[in-house]
């Protein structure tokens, strides 16, 4: 087995390289493109590290940015181990805020300890329910979740738009198009006195369970089996429909704590349009990075909430526009994707070259 083990050892190996190796070049672009235009690409460099990690509050807001981009790269990694497609996360982390919110503005009186988590639950329950709908779509009407998942992040966004303009809006200041804040009782406390909210500890937490779940359990060995042939573990006896559906609905459950947790832990506490910063779309490239690794997305995590924090401070100071920000995630995608193939290939005949060795002891 030895010979199978190095295989797969130096399959990891690779696939850890080539992420860092899209990341450099994507990084060089992005300076190319700074010194073009004719600004300075070494002090791009330096603000944009600087305004990452430069200051104990650019830090703070760094992991601010990270939480929601793990915990999505998470939802994203439970769906597609299950060969699910859910590209509506940022519908679902739109449905979370709504419920969220008139959880802590329509329930009053409650202590902090009841009020939070009640509304934690909230924003839960409306991602996975905004995600059963394209899970019963796919069930009972063979509808793609892939299409009808994208399709209904429009309906999301317009019924947050029709909300904080109608039903939900303020009634204090209808002059601002948001809805009325949050109860404090159900807010994210702050960590002592710093920018950084509690809710960070979602992020070692998601980690753990999401790992453990997929490595050591009955449920993740069903979810993985499902993942790499349908067919096989259709004949194993596994319920391929219905756990396909699960994991869909638990994806938009965790889209939902994000869109949850983007409220509560603000400082405003109020639903607004925009509120999810394409979270939903960010958090997908961030599981594309860490190549569907639980463990990973903390790296890729950091370094995508780096990007975003560094990112404005550049445009703030240099001039630069933000879209270079969204241009280096276009090419780690791209650099990703193109290298697919070729780790897959380099895959298949370092496991070939192993079997025979394996096969001989």
């Amino acid at each position: 087995m030895r010979p199978l083990k190095h295989a797969l050892r130096s399959q990891t190996f690779v696939t850890l390289a080539d992420a860092a190796v899209a990341v450099a070049v994507a990084f060089a672009v992005a300076l190319l493109i700074v010194a073009i235009s004719g600004e300075s690409a070494s002090e791009a460099a330096s603000t944009f590290v600087e305004g990452a990690f430069g200051s104990t509050t650019s830090f703070e807001d760094t992991l601010n940015v990270m939480v929601p981009l793990v915990l999505i790269a998470l939802a994203w990694i439970i769906a597609t181990t299950a060969n699910q497609i859910n590209l509506g996360l940022e519908g679902q982390i739109l449905l979370g805020g709504i419920f969220a919110t008139l959880a802590g503005t329509e329930i009053s009186g409650l202590p902090g300890v009841i009020h939070l988590p009640l509304a934690l639950l909230a924003g839960v329950l409306g991602g996975a329910l905004w995600a059963a709908i394209p899970a019963l779509l796919s069930v009972y009407r063979r509808v793609p979740e892939l299409l009808s998942t994208f399709m209904l992040n429009f309906v999301a966004l317009l019924t947050v738009s029709w909300l904080i303009r109608g039903p939900m809006q303020d009634e204090t200041n209808a002059t601002l198009l948001q809805s009325a804040p949050v109860d404090l009782s159900a807010t994210w406390p702050r960590v002592g006195t710093s920018q950084l909210s509690w809710d960070f500890v979602l992020v070692p937490l998601g980690v753990a369970i999401v790992a453990f779940v997929l490595a050591r359990t009955t449920v993740g060995f069903r979810l993985n089996l499902l993942g790499a042939n349908p067919d096989a573990a259709r004949e194993a006896g596994v319920a391929t429909t219905r756990l396909g559906a699960g994991s869909l609905i638990v994806s938009g459950g965790i889209a939902g704590l994000v869109g949850a947790c983007l409220i509560l832990a603000s400082f405003g506490g109020v639903l607004t349009d925009g509120f999810s910063n394409n979270y939903g779309f960010i958090g997908i490239v961030v599981a594309l990075l860490a190549r569907n690794s639980p463990i990973g997305v903390l790296a890729a995590g950091l370094l995508f909430a780096a990007l975003q924090q560094g990112g404005g401070l550049v445009e703030t100071r240099i001039g630069v526009s933000s879209s270079l920000v969204e241009i280096t995630q276009g090419v780690v995608i791209v650099i990703l994707a193109g290298s697919a193939l070729f780790l897959g290939r380099l895959g298949i005949k370092r496991l070939a070259l192993a079997r025979p060795l394996t096969e001989e002891r």
